[in-house]
């Protein structure tokens, strides 16, 4: 499914506008910020024998592909106003998803192994 050319936007200029400035900035800060985390946890030795650190990790490299990856085009959909600028390709929608869903999985995980470190202690 692909959307027509001749579709209305919702929303005025000046709010796509804001909307394209505001996925630039996010996308320097996601950046900056995961690249940050995902360095110093990493060249921490102390912090690489974490059981949790593995799955920070894949938090920050999901958000910094996001931040990358799909923050960007977002911010050239917004600020050309034209939904239809990565053409025909099927690749980012999938892209889009995949890397979502990996940072909410992670984030699962994360959940889980902290409920099984509070509820579990004696057994871990």
């Amino acid at each position: 499914l692909s959307l027509s050319q001749d579709r209305k936007m919702i929303f005025s200029t000046d709010v796509t506008t804001v909307l394209a400035f505001t996925a630039i900035g996010l996308s320097a800060i996601g950046f900056l910020l995961n690249l940050v985390i995902i360095l110093a946890l990493l060249s921490s030795r102390r912090l690489r024998g974490v059981v949790t650190t593995p799955l920070v990790i894949a938090v920050s490299v999901g958000d910094f592909l996001w931040s990358i990856c799909i923050l960007p085009v977002l911010a050239i959909k917004f600020y050309t106003r034209s939904w239809d600028t990565v053409g025909s390709c099927n690749v980012f929608p999938v892209l889009e998803l995949v890397i979502l869903g990996a940072s909410v999985l992670s984030l699962m995980f994360i959940t889980i192994n902290r409920t099984c470190l509070l509820f579990f202690q004696e057994r871990v």
